[in-house]
């Protein structure tokens, strides 16, 4: 099939180091997966071994075609998944509801973070209608992210809500996308 695979000593902030030279910091945030991956606790990077078989990544399905990103220290994980979910909301076919209105809903959710405004409860109950209800799996997988990164970094989401970004790189205002 043409995909080759070879297993890499060490941890994945190890062989980030090796491969590009880069020295993961303390606020380092591991990602697996594509568009609809799951954001991973720092601690995935540490891991003897690698990522392959941590439960992020067997949550995230990857089968080999796995996508691992490291986000540095300057990458803020709540822009990083609300970029995921605009991403969604623009790409969708549009064909249900659930998808089509659920991503949209998901992007102004948390856009409203930058407003003061972090509705938990709000996020996952639209997120679960989106698994249980979306026709194909672009619907059921586009609020995984968001899922993931509330679950490992939900201080961030506070911070967000309190008009502060950890990483430093957001403005205190979201710019809307309308297109």
């Amino acid at each position: 099939d043409g995909v080759k695979r070879r297993r890499e000593p060490g941890s994945f902030r190890q062989f980030d180091r090796r491969r590009r030279g880069h020295v993961a910091g303390d606020r380092d945030q591991p990602r697996v997966g594509r568009a609809a991956g799951v954001e991973c606790g720092r601690e995935v990077c540490d891991r003897p071994g690698g990522v392959d078989d941590s439960r992020p990544v067997v949550d995230a399905g990857l089968g080999t075609e796995g996508v691992v990103e490291l986000l540095g220290e300057d990458r803020c994980v709540v822009k990083f998944v609300g970029d995921r979910a605009q991403f969604a909301a623009d790409t969708n076919c549009g064909r249900c509801v659930p998808c089509r209105e659920g991503t949209t809903q998901l992007a102004e959710l948390l856009r409203d973070l930058y407003d003061g405004r972090y509705r938990r409860d709000g996020i996952e109950e639209l997120i679960g209608v989106m698994e249980r209800s979306s026709i194909c799996t672009f619907g059921v997988d586009a609020g995984r992210p968001t899922r993931t990164a509330m679950t490992e970094f939900e201080s961030e989401f506070h911070a967000h809500a309190d008009g502060r970004c950890p990483a430093g790189s957001c403005p205190r205002k979201a710019e809307v996308s309308t297109t």
